[in-house]
């Protein structure tokens, strides 16, 4: 897919997301950093995996190596806790899709 307008807003608000979730007393150093690689990257045509790829790995440089471990973490947790009342729905199932 190629980096359009449209992905500007977006990926910056994944990198601050990102940055609420590890770091929000950072933001500002995280979001100027990141908006500078986006700056130099963006251009019609780029491809925006590849620009979201730079963009993301210098913010998780500056903040975590996995900014979404915690929330992982809880929704395993979640996960884990309904796991056996879905097997137990999928088993009493007609049609099990």
């Amino acid at each position: 897919m190629q980096m359009d307008a449209e992905c500007v807003p977006c990926l910056l608000g994944r990198v601050l997301f990102e940055t609420n979730l590890c770091a929000p007393e950072r933001s500002g150093r995280i979001m100027r950093d990141c908006v500078k690689i986006l700056g130099e990257r963006f251009e019609a045509g780029v491809n925006s995996a590849e620009v979201a790829t730079a963009v993301h790995r210098r913010a998780y440089d500056l903040l975590c190596p996995d900014p979404y471990a915690d929330l992982k973490r809880r929704s395993n947790l979640v996960a884990q806790s309904l796991y056996e009342k879905a097997k137990d729905f999928v088993e009493r199932a007609g049609d099990r899709l």
